[in-house]
């Protein structure tokens, strides 16, 4: 299970050490082990909506792409969005 904390106004910190940082309307950076992980969305309206395309999580990562969507989705639910994800 996954705690998390809100360190910054676009930054969001899980107790697994991981980092996840909103990139304005479009675009969010996951860091795992020193390694920055781009992945594609775009806010949406109503605010605090936001839509995540999964395929955009690149293979050859530190964790499979479905941990990081996992911890991605739980993350941005933690500081109040709620999250749509597209293949």
């Amino acid at each position: 299970m996954y705690q998390f904390s809100q360190p910054g106004p676009n930054l969001i910190a899980s107790s697994s050490g991981r980092t996840l940082e909103i990139l304005g309307r479009a675009g969010l950076r996951y860091h795992v082990n020193g390694v920055a992980i781009e992945i594609d969305s775009e806010m949406l309206h109503p605010p605090m909506s936001l839509v995540i395309y999964s395929d955009s999580i690149p293979m050859g990562t530190p964790l499979p792409a479905s941990e990081i969507l996992e911890e991605t989705i739980k993350a941005l639910e933690y500081a109040g969005f709620t999250v749509e994800v597209i293949s």
